[in-house]
């Protein structure tokens, strides 16, 4: 049996990529796929390379959404540049887009 907590789709908000994730996407030719299937990682509770700290605040904050906290994956492409995935105000989308949003980013535009 699987007791992974998974983010609920509903509670992630909008969902964007950065510029920097964009140019990637157009230089390579599976660059999309690539960042998709980090995205569908994500939504199945697999974080990545997250430290302690951040697997433990996104375990808390999945199981409080109320709370309105973050929740972060970090993870390789295969040329071995990092790639975050940040939900902020994670269940809070009733408040607007503002509130509730995720990013997908290099760590250099954050």
């Amino acid at each position: 049996m699987d007791t992974r907590l998974r983010p609920c789709p509903a509670s992630i908000g909008s969902i964007s990529w950065t510029n920097g994730i964009q140019e990637y996407v157009i230089g390579n030719r599976s660059g999309e796929t690539e960042i998709k299937g980090l995205f569908r990682l994500f939504l199945d509770g697999c974080f990545g390379q997250v430290p302690e700290s951040d697997w433990e605040m996104n375990m808390n904050t999945i199981r409080e959404p109320s709370l309105g906290s973050r929740i972060m994956g970090v993870y390789k492409l295969s040329d071995n540049k990092v790639v975050w995935i940040i939900t902020s105000g994670y269940g809070q989308q009733r408040y607007g887009a503002e509130c509730c949003h995720t990013v997908i980013m290099f760590p250099s535009e954050y």
